[in-house]
Order: structure tokens, then C-alpha cells, then sequence
């Protein structure tokens, strides 16, 4: 009987385990909305993106690069040669094994492989950590804004984990059907729907990245900021910038939202974050895309976050706005042309009543009613023109039209009567 009780009571223990570790996961999978959920609780940034830009130094800015081409959705140039095998590496543990000159063995070969695949020169058929590996890796260091050690620690396999993520990355994103911009110049558009990035220059699509945005929606503002300020490996809290630690990653560009830095786009120390919902409302990239967009896109470039609704919205609010300037800018012209032509035409009209009259006397006065134009006949004007002739009181006794073309490209015109 005993034995039965504790069966049955072993039975309830672990039954409620069971349910208990069941509805811990079912709430953080409702809580967050992702299957695959960043390990939050150990990220550096979980409670604050805030920077601490104390002692840093604002970089200068260089006039950003004109791009070729309108949509280019990946700027990384890899060996395509290599391409499926990159797909079956591993990721990198971050507190794994240190690399340098003389270490052996799979780990070193797969950093071969990744490391050719960026063109770097290294033989990705050796395992071996030789010093041509050694030159390669200080090489992708200082292409990363590190420090070129030469040694594969922590922050190297941060950065080169950047890519094994991106490599198996979708890329869907949304078509705005932009026909405009706020501005000739470059612009950016934050999809928080979709963890989506576009770079526009006017109505071009330049740039397509993936970002991971707040872990609730109210955490990332929505609305239409400017980028206030841009940073290199800046600090965070008490950490340094440029350390494996640091959550902002090798870039910082904040917007104009508060103080200028709390939110803001920049780099991760977790790629594996990069598409999902996890920030505390900044807008995380791959440092080496952070990186890229940090060297096109100037301070005060016009920022738009929002839900794809919101987006669209204001899109076509954008495309409203513009075509009623358009309007109203044909209308203003209209007029102009209205009050010019009659000034631009008045020789040509007292030519025509020179050969209909032989002389023009004050007792004719003249109204033009309509001015003709055919693509066939370049050069040619054809002018209606009304014609009044007055009594010694000013009284109109007499009307007629007259229709006159003028050739102004073989300087010819030719007037008769013409009938409305």
C-alpha cells in the first residue's frame, strides 16, 4: 500500500512539473510572439539601450558615396563557390575556443572557409592556424573597426557570426511603390511588422536589411525622426565600446527622439537576435550592415519607423501632398503663361493685321482667344484672334476672327477670316 501511495504521489510530482514547465514556456512564447526567443535574460541590453556617449567623439562626416543600380538588397560580395558549405557551418560559439598561429583542427577550417568566402586570402582546405591565416584574420579585424590582434576571440566570432546568421537569413520586405521621398536625398524606413530596413535615395530603393526592433510593440516609438548624431564603437553604460560585452555593437546612430540617446540604430553583440523582436527599442543590425549604412547615410537623414499600416499611410499621404504641389505648381505656371503670351505674341498679332488690313489703327483692338500647338508641325504656332472695330465713341460696331499661322522656324506667317 505504501509503495503504491508513492508511486502515485511520484506520479503527481512530475505531472506538475510537467505543467508548470509547460506554461512557463507558453507564456514567454505569447509574451514575445517568436518560437525561437533570444536568451534575453542573459543579453547586455535588456533593460536599457541607452548610450553613454560621454568622451566619445562625434565622427566627421564624409559626403556619402552615390550607389549604382536602384534595388540592391545585398551588398556583401562572397564566393558563390563556396556557398552551400557555408550554409552547413556552425555557428560559432562566442566562448569557445581562442584561435591563433599554430592551432589545428575542424574549428580552424570552417574559420577558413567563412574567411574565403569574404575573400579573404586564406586556403580553406587546411586546418591548420598558419601566419597567412594570421594576416587574414587581422585584415577582417580592421575591416570591422577591432583591433588587429590576430588572435579569434569573443568579439571576432561576434563579427564573424554576423555572417553565418546573414547567410541563412530570408529577405522579404515590403513594396512601398514610393514616388517620391521626404527628400532627393537618402532617407530610411523601419518596418517594425516586418524587422524590415529600406534604404531610399528619393524614390530609389537602395538597401534592403533585417533588424530586430522592440520586444513589445509599444517599446520601439513609432513616428518620423532624423538620425542626430552617429558614433564608432561607443560606450554603453560603464561598458567600453568595441568590447565583446557591449551590446551596441561597432555603430551608433541616434534619433532625434528624447535626448538623442535612447533609441537608436545600431550594432549587435547577439545576431542570432537580428529579424526577431528583441530590443528594448532600438534597432539592431549586423555591425558589418550597421556599418555599411553608418558610411552612407549623413546626420539629419530623415528616419520613418512604423507598422506597415502606418508606413503605407504615410506614403501616400507623401504622394497626396506631392500632387497637389504639382497642381498647384501647373496652375501657378498656367497663369504666368497666360499674362506672358499676350506680350511674347504682340508682334506676330500686329503683323496679322498688317497683311488682313494693311494697317493697324487704334480704332481695332484685339483679344487672342485660343492658341494652337500640334506635335507634327514643330515651330508652328496657330493664333484665333478677335478682332473689334470701334466708332469714334468707343462703341464696338463691328467683330471679326481672324486665324493666323506663324512658321517660327522658317520665319513665315500667313493670316485669313475665320469662322468660329
Amino acid at each position: 500500500m505504501n509503495k503504491k501511495f508513492y508511486r502515485v504521489g511520484l506520479r503527481i510530482v512530475v505531472l506538475t512539473i510537467v505543467i508548470l514547465y509547460g506554461y512557463q514556456m507558453a507564456r514567454v512564447s505569447y509574451a514575445t510572439g517568436l518560437e525561437n526567443k533570444p536568451d534575453e535574460e542573459n543579453m547586455v541590453d535588456v533593460e536599457d539601450d541607452t548610450i553613454d556617449d560621454e568622451g566619445q567623439n562625434i565622427v566627421e562626416e564624409d559626403e556619402p558615396s552615390e550607389l549604382e543600380g536602384t534595388v540592391l538588397p545585398d551588398a556583401i560580395q562572397c564566393n558563390d563557390m563556396l556557398a552551400e558549405e557555408i550554409h552547413k557551418l556552425k555557428i560559432f560559439n562566442k566562448r569557445g575556443k581562442v584561435l591563433k598561429v599554430g592551432e589545428k583542427g575542424d574549428l580552424v577550417k570552417s574559420l577558413h572557409m567563412l574567411l574565403k568566402w569574404l575573400h579573404y586570402d586564406v586556403d580553406e582546405t587546411s586546418s591548420l592556424f598558419s601566419a597567412q591565416t594570421e594576416a587574414a584574420v587581422i585584415k577582417f579585424q580592421q575591416d570591422h573597426s577591432m583591433k588587429g590582434t590576430g588572435i579569434v576571440d569573443k568579439l571576432a566570432y561576434i563579427r564573424l557570426n554576423d555572417y553565418l546568421h546573414h547567410s541563412r537569413m530570408a529577405y522579404d520586405y515590403m513594396d512601398y511603390d514610393v514616388k517620391i521621398g521626404p527628400t532627393e536625398d537618402y532617407w530610411i524606413i523601419i518596418n517594425k511588422t516586418t524587422n524590415v530596413l529600406q534604404l531610399y535615395k528619393g524614390k530609389n530603393r537602395l538597401r534592403v536589411y533585417r533588424v530586430a526592433t522592440g520586444r513589445y510593440p509599444s517599446y520601439t516609438p513609432e513616428g518620423q525622426f532624423k538620425i542626430a548624431n552617429k558614433l564608432v564603437n561607443a560606450a554603453w553604460k560603464d561598458v567600453p565600446g568595441g568590447v565583446a560585452t557591449n551590446p551596441l555593437g561597432s555603430r551608433w546612430m541616434g534619433l532625434t527622439i528624447g535626448n538623442h540617446t535612447t533609441y537608436g540604430i545600431h550594432g549587435c553583440g547577439r545576431p542570432e537576435s537580428i529579424g526577431t523582436y528583441a530590443s528594448a527599442g532600438c534597432i539592431r543590425m549586423y555591425n558589418f550592415q550597421v556599418e555599411e549604412l553608418y558610411d552612407l547615410v549623413p546626420v539629419h537623414t530623415p528616419v520613418w519607423i512604423g507598422t506597415t499600416d502606418k508606413i503605407e499611410a504615410w506614403v501616400k499621404a507623401l504622394h497626396k501632398t506631392h500632387e497637389a504641389i504639382l497642381k498647384k505648381q501647373e496652375e501657378s505656371k498656367m497663369a504666368f503663361y497666360e499674362d506672358l503670351m499676350p506680350l511674347l505674341l504682340e508682334p506676330y498679332v500686329h503683323e496679322a493685321l498688317i497683311q488682313y488690313y494693311g494697317e493697324v489703327t487704334p480704332s481695332r483692338t484685339v483679344d487672342i482667344i485660343r492658341i494652337e500647338h500640334k506635335e507634327q508641325h514643330k515651330g508652328c504656332l496657330t493664333i484665333i484672334l478677335e478682332v473689334m472695330l470701334h466708332n469714334e465713341m468707343q462703341v464696338g460696331v463691328e467683330k471679326e476672327y481672324l486665324i493666323t499661322t506663324i512658321d517660327l522656324l522658317n520665319n513665315k506667317q500667313e493670316v485669313a477670316h475665320y469662322e468660329l
